[in-house]
């Protein structure tokens, strides 16, 4: 059974993440980046925030961030919980489209138009070879980062961060 942040690799037809209303932070950055095509806006936030907190990523973050980001950004990112504007990763060569926000949701709809002219059967069938891999990977990776957060989420800096931040 999938998970909730990887559906769109189950969906059969490519899936688009316009990912300009607010920030994308931890999972939701993760979640957006499962999509087959990401459009990013130049003015929102992007942070793999896992890290800040002590704790390592979860989501399949270990797996998708490297394979749609490169691995040098990917452990920026997930290392050190950096916090990134749209414009700073079109200036670091991300390589998705950047729009200015009010533009994001109408370049989605663009894609989305161009990609329902094309035969459905054939969509179904070249997404399924592009995703296949990822697609057989991710149950071990996340049984991994799993057994990662046994150890993070327990250690008493974690809980230490957590309170300080947050409160008891």
């Amino acid at each position: 059974m999938p998970n909730a942040y990887s559906l769109q690799l189950e969906c059969p037809i490519p899936v688009i993440s316009a990912m300009q209303q607010g920030h994308a932070i931890g999972g939701g950055l993760s979640m957006g980046l499962f999509a087959d095509f990401v459009i990013l806006s130049r003015e929102s936030i992007y942070t793999a925030n896992f890290m800040k907190y002590g704790f390592t990523a979860g989501f399949g973050s270990t797996r998708v961030f490297p394979a749609k980001l490169s691995l040098a950004l990917a452990q920026e990112f997930l290392l050190t919980g950096r916090t990134f504007r749209g414009a700073e990763l079109a200036e670091r060569g991300v390589p998705y489209p950047l729009r200015p926000r009010k533009d994001v949701l109408a370049a989605a709809l663009e894609l989305a138009e161009s990609l329902a002219e094309k035969p459905r059967r054939s969509l179904v069938l070249l997404k399924e070879q592009l995703v296949r891999e990822l697609r057989e990977q991710l149950p071990a990776v996340i049984e991994q980062e799993l057994a990662m957060h046994e150890v993070t989420f327990h250690q008493p800096e974690v809980k230490e961060l957590l309170l300080s931040r947050y409160g008891a």
